[in-house]
């Protein structure tokens, strides 16, 4: 993803997770979610489509490409990071570990990623929400690419 790309991120991760509980991502569950009205919801889809990141059909939801999938579990994974080095080191109440998480999420670096991952030896689960943390070739992000 290039400078200027939060918004396409925060759609990847959205539909990312949805596609985490098994099931497309429609156009109103992403609406929700992101709080945003479902025109901008189709807008974004069409873009996310052109880029070749989503597969959109209207009326049906989106389900993410091979690298939509990649960006959303990328995304995914760093927020989920951050909210374990949060709550588990900062000692960050867990009612508010997600919103600096989502604040944090976009500018964190790959580098500083993979740094924070082994300081925390490598943890599996996110402290938040008790789901799994995705890294790459885990169960969890096979699923996502599956469906």
């Amino acid at each position: 993803m290039h400078k200027g790309s939060r918004s396409k991120e925060e759609y990847l991760e959205c539909i990312y997770k949805i596609q985490e509980e098994g099931r497309r991502a429609s156009t109103n569950e992403i609406a929700k979610r992101l709080a945003v009205r479902q025109a901008s919801v189709s807008e974004m889809l069409d873009k996310l489509s052109d880029e070749k990141l989503v597969i959109y059909e209207y009326y049906h939801g989106a389900v993410l490409t091979k690298e939509g999938a990649q960006t959303g579990m990328a995304i995914t994974r760093k927020h989920r990071i951050i909210e374990a080095f949060l709550y588990d080191v900062l000692k960050v109440k867990k009612s508010k570990v997600h919103v600096e998480a989502c604040l944090l999420e976009h500018a964190l670096s790959d580098d500083v990623e993979s740094k924070l991952i082994k300081f925390l030896g490598k943890p599996t689960e996110c402290p938040d929400d008790h789901k799994p943390i995705p890294y790459v070739g885990s169960e969890s992000a096979a699923g996502v690419r599956r469906l």
